[in-house]
């Protein structure tokens, strides 16, 4: 996969996250991350998601950081992501993002995060 490529393919897609994200990073941290291989892109057909690993003391978990396309290719792609993330280790999947893409894919929102700027 040539990532400048599939960047420019994708960007369409995850650029409405990122602008609900802009307060955590910027298009140029997500592709900089990306090339330093800190973040992952996985791109299908119709959607696309940016996702990375965290390491917790009691997890690992598998973070899906953006995400953005057709509703149903991102269900399909959550199934191959999963396994992937069950592959690497991870014993937990965590999505970033709104309370009604939470719900469409099934994920159980255990809390809020507030932000202030200061």
């Amino acid at each position: 996969m040539n990532l400048a490529t599939e960047w420019v393919r994708c960007r369409k897609w995850l650029l409405p996250a990122l602008e609900r994200s802009q307060r955590f990073f910027s298009e140029v941290h997500i592709v900089d991350a990306l090339v330093a291989g800190e973040y992952e892109l996985y791109p299908t057909q119709d959607s696309a998601v940016v996702h990375t690993i965290v390491d917790y003391p009691a997890a690992r978990a598998f973070v899906f950081l953006l995400a953005g396309g057709d509703l149903e290719d991102l269900r399909n792609t959550e199934t191959c992501l999963i396994e992937k993330a069950r592959l690497q280790g991870c014993n937990r999947v965590e999505y970033c993002g709104r309370r009604g893409w939470l719900r469409e894919l099934g994920y159980e929102e255990i809390f809020s995060v507030g932000i202030k700027d200061i």
